[in-house]
């Protein structure tokens, strides 16, 4: 998966009216009730999971998110892969770093996680080792992932002659490019907006973005054997901080390239990607790889004269 650093795509952002319906609906969920210590009827699992992340994503209400979340975990007899690793987030997400950690942990103990950093929420595949940066710690090297590698020099390599006109295209079609809608970013005064590849067809795709979709199709012309899920734009405001949050899987990675990232904000530490405690800086070209199902967020924090940042 191939995603910039500080400028991508996402689908469009729940408006008012749906907002709106989805609280009315979860307020009238038997798991809502049971988690309020409402009705005698207790929710089922699924069903106070599916409130608890109405709660979390939809309503930014992290606190009732716990409530249902360890609701769920009793309706289930115990703690399971989603739940705990939703449980972690929420419990951060509502200020309670000490709590997250002690549920990761927990998690680990449990045999749901392997490292109480890494907390997939659908699937865990043990037999992959990672790391926050797999590039960086030796493990694309060590376990023989050529193809990852050389993903990632030919990228740069062609970065040199064609970011200028990936920029340029980009710059071109920002204005359409819709708010992230999974409530990861906490509310303030930053934005963070995507610009998917996949929401455009073959003919626009290679129409208004010639030098991006040449990049992708490098890759695959290559002979090199990987499977983009997924290729977009990612931008985010000063001002923007994306919570931390953990990908659903440990079977990809994700590698950013920085387009246009504001090389003050980065020396002043004010813009950073942050993955299991270990942060790093963008820079315009270059590819930052990182495994999405460690624990991750991103700040860029706002100061005067501060702008956006873009990455693919």
């Amino acid at each position: 998966a191939a995603q910039p650093a500080v400028r991508s795509a996402a689908r469009e952002r729940s408006g008012a009216r749906a907002s709106t319906s989805a609280e009315a609906r979860a307020a009238r969920s038997p798991a809502c009730d049971a988690a309020r210590g409402g009705p005698s009827r207790v929710g089922s699992e699924d069903e106070l999971f599916a409130a608890a992340e109405d709660a979390l994503h939809l309503r930014n209400d992290p606190h009732a998110a716990v409530d249902m979340l360890r609701a769920a975990e009793r309706a289930a007899g115990g703690a399971t892969l989603r739940i705990r690793s939703r449980l972690c987030t929420a419990l951060a997400w509502a200020g309670d770093a000490g709590g997250a950690l002690q549920a990761a942990r927990e998690g680990e103990v449990l045999g749901l996680f392997a490292d109480a950093r890494q907390r997939p929420g659908v699937r865990l595949d043990t037999r992959l080792p990672s790391a926050p940066f797999p590039l960086e710690a030796g493990v694309v090297d060590r376990e023989g992932y050529h193809e990852v590698r050389a993903a990632v020099e030919l990228v740069e390599k062609a970065a040199e002659r064609l970011l200028p006109r990936v920029r340029e295209e980009h710059a071109r079609l920002a204005h359409a490019a819709p708010e992230e809608a999974e409530g990861l970013a906490a509310p303030g005064v930053g934005k963070w907006t995507h610009l998917s590849l996949q929401d455009l067809d073959e003919s626009d795709g290679v129409a208004e973005l010639p030098a991006t979709t040449g990049l992708v199709r490098l890759l695959l012309s290559e002979g090199i054997r990987l499977t983009p899920l997924r290729v977009r734009f990612s931008t985010i405001e000063a001002g923007t901080h994306i919570r931390t949050h953990c990908g659903p899987t440990n079977r990809r990675w994700t590698m950013h390239i920085g387009i246009d990232v504001p090389r003050a904000a980065v020396d002043e530490g004010r813009l950073f990607l942050e993955v299991g405690g270990e942060r790093r800086a963008w820079r315009d070209g270059r590819v930052t790889l990182f495994d999405d199902s460690f624990e991750h967020s991103v700040v860029f924090d706002a100061r005067a004269g501060a702008g956006a940042g873009a990455g693919a």
